[in-house]
């Protein structure tokens, strides 16, 4: 059988996937066919309102083009749209499977506020491991970090019906833990922010390696008004 992102029903094809492998090599592939990495709003936005014939493909996992930060204070930064992931390239400089940044990147990215949000090392670990938990018959999330961090990796869109979903999917009511790289690197460095199936708790992990040759990007039409042609529709072979 194979299988799309983008429905036959949809008049445009803003969604592609990219195959399997090492996210610096996903990455300039994605790019240079005029893509840009989906981020983790654009994942739970497909999973929930995607038409019913691609709502299963989106059920695996997923690298983001959001990304997530690390100093060397164990605190993180979350990007959304990060635009340092999108120059990866295997040539980039790595640490530990992490993008190598210099102080001054690291220190552009925190001030930029619209897209990043920093978590002190104390609400790292105070958000570590934690995520959305059934109270009072409704999901809400452990902490107030949790909170602001999932609010942030999903720009503020309601979590509720999604996060009712991954709960009766994967039979479970602690769900959509956060986990962050804690090895506090001599370096700041940044990885890709992955988001798991539904099926498996819909987790979001910040401890990924670049390097993985189990990665996989979606990319969305940076031209999003293309209009569908059936000639210039790329199949993909069916996700395992």
């Amino acid at each position: 059988m194979v299988l799309e992102l983008s429905a036959q029903t949809e008049k445009v094809v803003p969604y592609q996937y990219f195959g399997e492998g090492r996210v610096i090599d996903l990455m300039p592939t994605l790019t240079k066919a005029g893509y840009v990495p989906a981020g983790i709003a654009v994942i739970v936005d497909r999973r929930e309102n995607a038409p019913q014939e691609v709502r299963k493909n989106f059920n695996t996992y997923f690298w983001t083009g959001d990304s997530a930060g690390t100093d060397e204070k164990g605190g993180a930064l979350l990007t959304v749209n990060s635009l340092l992931l999108r120059q990866l390239t295997p040539e980039s400089p790595l640490v530990n499977g992490a993008l190598k940044l210099e102080k001054k990147q690291w220190q552009e990215l925190r001030a930029d506020k619209e897209h990043s949000l920093y978590l002190t090392p104390a609400e790292v670990e105070a958000a570590h491991g934690k995520g959305y938990v059934l109270k009072g018959g409704k999901f809400v999330p452990a902490n107030k970090t949790v909170a602001k961090a999932w609010d942030h990796m999903n720009r503020g869109n309601n979590l509720q019906n999604y996060a009712q979903m991954v709960s009766e999917t994967s039979k479970s009511k602690d769900i959509m833990h956060l986990y962050f790289d804690r090895s506090k690197p001599n370096v700041p460095t940044l990885r890709s922010l992955v988001l798991d199936r539904i099926d498996y708790d819909s987790f979001a992990y910040g401890d990924d390696f670049l390097l993985n040759g189990d990665g996989r990007l979606v990319g969305v039409a940076a031209e999003p008004q293309v209009v569908r042609e059936k000639s210039a529709i790329r199949k993909i072979s069916e996700l395992k």
